[in-house]
């Protein structure tokens, strides 16, 4: 058998073929970035943020493909950790809320004809509601665990500390996400999707022909590497089915290529083939880190992956297996970095009458910061951020979709600040609660509540009127 190191010189691993790919790769993206940043049409708000409301349907499969799966590091650490939970907790569980967002929540808010996320939260509630929520969402977007990423991908080429890393890969990404709008980011998204797919692949199939399948698996793996609950708590696994169901119900990107959806049938589709891609991607990311962990089991979990790619891999097939890491990183990053510099300049207005360059130099900022203060750790950053924006949000927003009655702004802001301020609590003081699940049941009692409340004073208010 094969004989694998725990480590690797990345520039010495690339062969020149490998090197001539990596920057033909790169190079074609930044042309295409160039080319969308060419094809503005005109200067509207709309079609900067959504591309005119034009994404056709293999534009809008290969943008939102592309742009929910740059986590590519953070399911690797944690299938080479955990195994198959991986593909559980970070595939199974979210392929059921996408099929309900598409045969249901996509007509609903197509049917607003609003730019973003925030502004559909206005219509429903108010002005306090939709700053609330752009506040919420400037957090939750800030591109923390991709910048972690792209950083621990720098350093497999540079020997420098992560926060430098991290702070080179946000700064060239911001360059260009901010400039071009929409259109330009749906362009490079199309060829990092073409990349990650031959990526993915290769590592995959190469495994299963060098190595066999799962009986091989099983024979070098621990058994709980093939439980669904892995090493975790039956607990901490369901969370990650609710935060999948919230975290896709009330996702700004998938929002974002949903309003910029030709129609209403481009986008169901869309998001169903999207969902059979996704299904392919997680058994390669999931299978492939396994195999990581069979034969390089003292690796770094971190680079462990890419450390067991790279040796696989025949020259050639190494610098698209390279470039298509790179893409899956980049095709989030940007995309999330163009969502929250735009969630501060024109849904919180902080920089209203400055350039919207600013707003994109502090999300750098934040983002790179953020980074630097979680030191690596791609699930921690996804299951605080995520937590927090799902328990807070998903309540009031879904039951805005369906109850269109007496809805009112003060309760909205209720239920998300006690929400917040309940989590937060529990994970100052470390509670055996699961802050998550406490901010749902906190969430969901304050909206009945004062809800109620409001509805008895409005009824009250009414009533003393008709006696006049």
């Amino acid at each position: 058998m094969r004989q694998f190191s725990n480590s690797i010189n990345l520039m010495s691993s690339l062969s020149p073929l490998d090197w001539l790919i990596l920057i033909v790769t790169s190079g074609l993206t930044f042309i295409v970035i160039i080319y969308g940043h060419r094809c503005k049409k005109d200067p509207s708000k709309t079609d900067y943020l959504l591309m005119g409301r034009q994404l056709t349907l293999p534009l809008f499969i290969a943008t939102l493909t592309a742009t929910w799966y740059g986590g590519i590091m953070g399911v690797t650490q944690i299938a080479f950790r955990e195994g198959i939970y991986n593909f559980f907790t970070q595939g199974v569980f979210w392929y059921f809320t996408y099929i309900i967002f598409a045969l249901v929540i996509v007509k609903k808010i197509r049917s607003y004809k609003v730019n973003t996320l925030p502004e559909l939260v206005r219509k429903l509630y108010g002005n306090k509601s939709a700053s609330l929520t752009a506040i919420f969402i400037f957090f939750k977007t800030l591109p923390i665990s991709y910048a972690i990423s792209i950083g621990l991908l720098i350093q497999l080429f540079i020997p420098v500390k992560l926060y430098v890393a991290t702070s080179i890969g946000v700064g060239v990404v911001a360059l260009y996400s901010a400039t071009g709008g929409l259109r330009a980011i749906v362009y490079s998204n199309v060829v990092q999707f073409i990349l990650m797919c031959i990526g993915l692949a290769s590592v995959f199939i190469y495994s299963v022909c060098n190595f066999g399948g799962l009986n091989f698996l099983h024979a070098k793996l621990p058994a709980q590497h093939f439980e669904i609950c892995g090493s975790k708590s039956i607990s901490t696994t369901l969370v990650w089915l609710f935060i999948a169901c919230s975290a896709t119900f009330i996702n700004p990107a998938f929002y974002q290529r949903c309003f910029a959806a030709r129609s209403n049938k481009t986008a169901s589709i869309g998001i169903l083939i999207s969902t059979c891609i996704w299904i392919i991607f997680d058994i390669c990311t999931t299978f492939g880190a396994m195999y990581a962990r069979a034969l390089i089991p003292e690796a770094d979990p971190t680079h462990a992956y890419i450390t067991y790619g790279i040796q696989l891999l025949p020259n050639g097939l190494r610098g698209l297996f390279i470039a298509s890491i790179l893409a899956t990183i980049l095709s989030t990053l940007d995309s999330f970095l163009f969502i929250t510099s735009n969630t501060l300049y024109y849904d919180v207005q902080l920089f209203k009458n400055r350039s919207p360059y600013l707003a994109v130099t502090i999300t750098a900022i934040a983002t790179i910061g953020l980074s630097f203060f979680f030191d690596g750790n791609i699930e921690k950053v996804w299951f605080l951020f995520k937590s927090y924006f799902s328990a807070c949000l998903l309540v009031p927003i879904l039951i805005g979709y369906f109850v269109r009655s007496s809805l009112h702004d003060n309760v909205f802001l209720m239920s998300g600040l006690c929400s917040c301020m309940a989590m937060t609590i529990c994970n100052f003081y470390n509670t055996t609660f699961d802050s998550f699940y406490v901010g749902c049941i906190v969430s969901s009692f304050t909206f009945l509540l004062y809800s109620g409340y409001t509805q008895y004073n409005t009824y009250r208010a009414q009533t003393a009127n008709n006696l006049r």
